[in-house]
């Protein structure tokens, strides 16, 4: 009897409810700001004209319906997609796993912290994914070569580059238009994709877009684009722009994993963009988002310097998205301030979650786009007791 193993694949928990407990955890949406009754209105009215379609098996395209709401949202980014280049997908971490099943290679570079979504697609790929320390504005270009020129002469085949230029999860950092540019330039020396993931890239606060490494170098970039972050996460609905070469591909492995993409979800999300458009809900998320973000950054501020004393830690006040990254000048263990921070009843994200080589780290992500900003601020005052109680007084 033969068997094969795989490396075990484990993702933290975000979403889990305690009553009790403020989850600054998870980067769930703010639904609240969703029209949930002009959707009601038009699902209803989709499914009693057209149930028999939508409610039937698809194709591995996405449909007609929904093009106009991706490609409005493209634009705001420079991009131009080819409608028949792209993939549908549910949600971009579908898309990570359909494009980690594709690729060549046994190692993935990335910035360093990192998604954990990412992590897991490309371990249960059995791909290594390397870390690459970066600076205020996420991955560095002068680290990002040295690694790749390390790891191929250790004979290792580097398949792709993996980054979220903006607002990235964990740290919220964004990449300048120069490093972008940087970054494409170090990948098309090295013959490299990169591996784009843009979920918090309309969510600026001020409304601003940069450019998207796909409208830079569209034949070198897989973008994986998402609607949880525009719309909801519960429409699981997603696409990947891919070079061309690709498409073929990546449709393949669409069937193979989804069998058939969701002809329901599209239509929604692309009637919501014909009736109403981008405009309107955007800006409700953002300033949203933006009343949250002051929150918790203001509560944290008052917290961890009430005793006139300079505070061990450090973060920068978000600009978009959806976290805060906390970092400690003096090395404590992110994994023990968060084990004391959930008894006290409010749960976070230490670093080791996001480091590719999983080492714990003195840094945690803190999640502010689902509470209400009292209980931000409640948050902020019961972690910062736990930071007392764990030794690292403010």
């Amino acid at each position: 009897m033969t068997t094969t193993t795989r490396r075990r694949v484990e993702m933290p928990q975000l979403f889990d409810r305690i009553p009790g407990t403020i989850s600054l955890s998870g980067g769930l949406p703010d639904l609240t700001v969703l029209p949930a009754a002009k959707i009601a209105e038009l699902t209803s009215r989709m499914l009693r004209l057209g149930s028999r379609t939508l409610l039937q098996y698809s194709t591995p395209t996405v449909s007609s319906s929904l093009i106009p709401a991706i490609l409005d949202l493209a634009a705001r980014t420079g991009m131009t997609p080819d409608p028949d280049h792209l993939v549908p997908t549910a949600g971009s971490q579908l898309g990570m796993m359909m494009v980690a099943n594709i690729l060549d290679g046994d190692a993935i570079v990335c910035d360093s912290p990192t998604y954990p979504g990412a992590l897991a697609a490309w371990a249960s790929a059995d791909m290594d994914l390397i870390g690459v320390a970066g600076d205020e504005e996420g991955l560095n270009p002068d680290a990002l070569a040295h690694t790749i020129s390390d790891l191929r002469g250790r004979g290792r085949r580097v398949a792709a580059v993996y980054t979220t230029p903006t607002f990235q999860n964990p740290t919220g950092s964004v990449q300048s238009e120069a490093r972008r540019a940087d970054i494409l330039e170090i990948c098309a020396r090295n013959d490299l994709l990169v591996i784009e993931d843009d979920p918090y890239g309309m969510l600026s606060f001020e409304g601003r877009t940069w450019p998207a490494l796909k409208s830079m170098d569209p034949d070198r970039v897989i973008y994986l684009g998402t609607f949880s972050k525009v719309f909801a996460p519960g429409v699981r609905c997603g696409w990947i722009d891919p070079p061309a070469d690709l498409v073929d591909d990546l449709r393949a492995m669409c069937e193979v994993m989804t069998l058939s993409p969701s002809a329901l979800n599209q239509a929604i999300i692309g009637e919501y963009h014909r009736r109403h458009g981008w405009d309107d809900l955007l800006e409700a998320y953002r300033a949203s988002y933006r009343d949250r973000a002051q929150a918790l950054s203001h509560a944290l501020e008052s917290e961890l310097t009430q005793s006139g004393q300079p505070t061990t830690w450090t973060w920068r006040t978000p600009q978009g998205g959806f976290y805060l990254w906390l970092e400690n000048v003096s090395g404590v263990s992110g994994a023990d301030v968060a084990r004391r921070a959930a008894a006290n009843g409010v749960r976070v994200v230490p670093g080791l979650h996001f480091d590719p080589a999983g080492l714990d780290s003195p840094s945690m992500r803190v999640s502010f786009s689902y509470p209400r900003p009292t209980e931000l601020t409640e948050g902020a005052r019961r972690l910062a007791a736990a930071l007392v109680e764990t030794g690292v007084s403010a």
